[in-house]
């Protein structure tokens, strides 16, 4: 399993290897650079020895893996500055070891303009720039001066490889320091840092990301509860099938979903649960609508939902219609194209009123359910079997906040609703979120802009329903969330950004699920 950690995660870490006498201060940090070294030299389009590298380094251990990799880089024949951008001791020993292997040393740490014009004719002729200023160490603002340097270096359009996080990344948050260095790619030592996870896609963290192996032991992270979604961690948590098993064996889902201005919701919710793997699946639905999504999805039974006649739903009706058939399934969609009406508020109430009566069943709430419960007392009595799904805008109204405090900090938000609700809490994003109310965390790590359209978010919901029927809810929030990422980066490198759908995504959840069981098989 991949972990990822805090700065003080990071710190505890390396205190207690140290303390363990496995490990010291010296050796750790010869070792990283020696693997930045070897990194860079694998990046590089050509033989080192015709490569020009910059090394932009701080006065921390951050500054001191840089000069250590810009030792071995001139080792390996490549021609190697460094850039002092804070001021170390002129009797650094790392300083003279780097200049002994032929390493050019320029002092800007004094921030004056002759010392950022060096620095650009430096970083201009640079094949990689590598970022060691301050990594997660970084503790108080970027001044003018270093700021004025940063924007020097930016400028001159190198290509630019950050130790552990960009210089003005905070490493907890991922917020970023106005005066800070974006970089285009990040190197994360050992562990990936919660700041690069949470952002990663974000401008600032570029679209490369590589953990560096450094041999942390295992036993030193077992109190990290938050971690890096992958195959390897998912195939663990894909539901069991067996030649001899049937459909009864592999779950049943139910979707309360889909209305007269919303039937698309409903069509792709339900194929998607369909896609899951799932045994069986109803969806109750608005009669009016349901030609349309039984058209499109004859794998599932209906169940037609009572209406008033002002075309409301009746919620009374309802619910006497629905509590023996949440009761006989495993897990229940509420929400995507439900619409938001009085009648569908009363009919959530209702039947989370009477939520004793189906506690052994996974409730999952996507969209409209989210928008007409939030601010309700309905999560008093939640039992951990519950999985809210929102985007950016239904978390700002489900915590009673703004969506600049959401983004502001992802990570806080998701967590708060985790604990609201007692349950799973997933923040959707280019970087989402999957907390529960034990404090674990996953972080989905793929950026995707051609899922940044409508209809994804139910193909989502209805995948992770389907899922839920045959798994435990933070598995299989988990699962979903990674299965309908790499089914959304099959459809891309086919159909490309631009004209991809939902429905394109779930033509893909059945590849998606082949790697993954394959992953399992082969791990």
């Amino acid at each position: 399993m991949m972990k990822a950690v805090t700065a003080y995660e990071m710190q505890r870490i390396e205190s207690e290897w140290f303390d363990s006498g496995r490990q010291t201060l010296e050796n750790l940090m010869d070792q990283v650079g020696s693997s930045i070294a070897e990194w860079v030299v694998g990046a590089l389009h050509r033989p080192a020895a015709l490569c020009n590298i910059a090394v932009l380094a701080g006065k921390g251990n951050n500054g001191g893996d840089a000069i250590i990799a810009a030792k071995y880089l001139a080792g390996a024949g490549a021609k190697v500055d460094i850039i002092l951008c804070l001021p170390r001791g002129s009797d650094d020993p790392l300083l003279k070891s780097a200049r002994d292997s032929g390493v050019r040393i320029t002092d800007a740490s004094q921030l004056q303009r002759q010392g950022r014009t060096q620095a650009v004719e430096i970083c201009g002729r640079a094949d990689i720039v590598i970022d060691g200023v301050f990594g997660f160490s970084i503790s108080r603002p970027i001044d003018g001066g270093l700021g004025a340097l940063f924007r020097a270096v930016r400028d001159a359009s190198s290509r630019i490889v950050a130790i552990d996080l960009p210089s003005g990344a905070h490493p907890d948050t991922g917020s970023f320091d106005a005066n800070g260095l974006p970089a285009d790619c990040t190197l994360s030592v050992g562990l990936p840092k919660i700041g690069t996870a949470l952002r990663f896609g974000h401008p600032e963290f570029g679209r490369e990301h590589h953990v560096l192996d450094i041999g942390v032991p295992d036993g030193l992270t077992d109190g990290v509860k938050s971690a890096i979604l992958t195959d390897e961690l998912c195939s663990g948590f894909l539901p069991p099938r067996s030649a001899l098993s049937h459909k009864g064996d592999h779950g049943r889902a139910l979707l309360i979903v889909g209305s007269g201005a919303y039937p698309g919701a409903a069509v792709l919710a339900a194929k998607a649960c369909a896609r899951s793997s799932v045994g069986l699946l109803t969806v109750a639905v608005d009669p009016s609508v349901k030609p349309i999504i039984a058209a499109a999805v004859p794998e599932s039974t209906y169940l037609d939902l009572p209406a008033l006649p002002d075309g409301h739903t009746d919620a009374v009706r309802a619910v006497e219609l629905l509590l023996p058939a949440v009761q006989r399934v495993d897990a229940v969609l509420i929400g995507s194209g439900m619409g938001v009406s009085q009648g569908n508020r009363a009919l959530l109430e209702r039947l989370f009123a009477a939520r004793d009566e189906w506690r052994d069943t996974v409730a999952i709430c996507d969209a409209d359910a989210l928008t007409m419960m939030a601010g309700s007392d309905t999560w008093d009595a939640s039992d951990g079997n519950v999985i809210v799904t929102p985007h950016p805008g239904e978390m700002s109204r489900f915590l009673g906040t703004d969506i600049a405090s959401v983004e502001a900090d992802r990570r806080s938000a998701v967590e708060r609703a985790a604990h609201m609700v007692g349950g799973v809490a997933v923040l959707k994003g280019a970087s989402t979120l999957i907390a529960d109310a034990d404090g674990r965390l996953r972080i989905n790590m793929r950026p995707n802009s051609g899922l940044a359209r409508g209809g994804t978010g139910d193909a989502l919901a209805g995948l992770t329903t389907g899922l839920a029927a045959q798994s435990d809810p933070f598995d299989a929030a988990s699962i979903g969330v990674h299965l309908h990422s790499v089914a959304g980066e099959m459809a891309t490198s086919e159909i490309g950004e631009y004209g991809l759908t939902a429905s394109d995504v779930i033509g893909y959840i059945p590849a998606a699920l082949r790697q993954l069981a394959s992953s399992r098989v082969t791990s």
